[in-house]
């Protein structure tokens, strides 16, 4: 692919949840062993629809609409450790009984880090927008696992499976640097992508990806065969208007993506 960009550099986009109180978190592509071999993404037969992706074997029965995580300085309690997606994400609620603050930390099921914050005294609640499947969470001692389960099928992935590498990944990525005072262009962040999208085949499908009412870097995904073939990560200029923030494509693919 020839990824055409004003002032961009070269990078390889790490899955990394931003924590942060009081707000959305950026989504992130589900954490986990990948499968062996590049998964269809379903559903998605129209502009706009909604396909989701299980990564976990863990049923949505029981899971709970929020998922209580209990710190005490020394241990991570959860209740049920099971939390069902919302249409702006998953929420989490932090409840800290140690008088203190205390560091938390996400990481995948294997134990990669993935991010980390402080919850106050006060406790903390807020919505993460990373994907559907495993992670472990801690605020003292061990990290206990917890699972995001998705049954009403509100989380679309925004991850690219490209034809020369199994578990994903290969292609090329991009990011773009603005200066304080860039516009972006208003409207769907769909119709925006379809403007910047150039080697579409027939039968492609550009649709949002993520959850459907998450706040913050809005992501559009390209659908080729049933694979996710490209990804847009847009984010807002302050202005009412999306600037291009990032971009991933399949080598082979020969969508170009302009700044």
């Amino acid at each position: 692919m020839r990824l055409t960009r004003v002032d961009a550099r070269i990078v390889r986009i790490a899955a990394v949840a931003l924590l942060a109180s009081g707000c959305a978190r950026a989504p992130v592509d589900p954490v986990g062993e990948s499968p062996p071999s590049a998964p269809l993404a379903q559903g998605s037969t129209q502009p706009g629809s909604s396909a989701s992706f299980e990564g976990s074997s863990s049923p949505a029965n029981g899971a709970g609409p929020e998922l209580l995580v209990a710190c005490d300085g020394t241990s991570t309690q959860i209740p049920e450790p099971v939390v069902r997606t919302q249409p702006d994400g998953f929420h989490v609620r932090f409840d800290n009984t140690s008088g203190r603050d205390l560091e938390v930390a996400w990481s995948d099921r294997s134990g990669t880090a993935l991010s980390g914050d402080t919850v106050p005294a006060s406790g903390l609640a807020f919505v993460m927008t990373m994907g559907v499947g495993d992670y472990q969470v801690a605020c003292g001692g061990p990290p206990i696992r917890v699972t995001v389960v998705d049954p009403d099928r509100l989380y679309t992935p925004a991850v690219t499976w490209c034809e020369s590498q199994s578990s994903g990944g290969s292609g090329s990525t991009g990011t773009l640097d603005y200066g304080p005072d860039a516009l972006g262009l208003k409207g769907d962040v769909v119709n925006i992508a379809r403007t910047k999208l150039s080697g579409l085949a027939l039968g492609d499908v550009v649709e949002h990806a993520g959850y459907p009412r998450a706040a913050g870097v809005q992501s559009v995904r390209v659908v080729r065969l049933g694979r996710v073939v490209a990804v847009l990560d847009f984010e807002a200029d302050g202005r009412g208007g999306w600037l291009l923030a990032g971009t991933h494509a399949c080598e082979g693919s020969g969508i170009d993506v302009k700044a």
